[in-house]
């Protein structure tokens, strides 16, 4: 029994961790498509700021850190 607690704690840090990846890489997928419509309305300050958000979710996705990569999605959608 214990083991199987065990296991069902780490799978759902796995699930968690896999569900903000998907999240995560959603929204900068949608910013991308907007931007590639959009983008030009968009001053450099502001696509740069952008541009910056979108390379930290990449970076944060690749890690194993659920807590980072959500706020790195945060930080894009503000």
């Amino acid at each position: 029994i214990y083991d199987s607690l065990e296991h069902a704690e780490d799978d759902m840090r796995r699930r968690l961790l896999q569900e903000a990846r998907v999240e995560a890489q959603r929204l900068a997928q949608a910013i991308e498509s907007a931007l590639a419509s959009d983008g030009d309305l968009l001053d450099a300050a502001e696509r740069g700021a952008l541009d910056q958000a979108r390379a930290r979710v990449a970076a944060e996705v690749a890690g194993e850190d659920r807590e980072a990569i959500n706020a790195a999605a945060q930080a894009l959608e503000e």
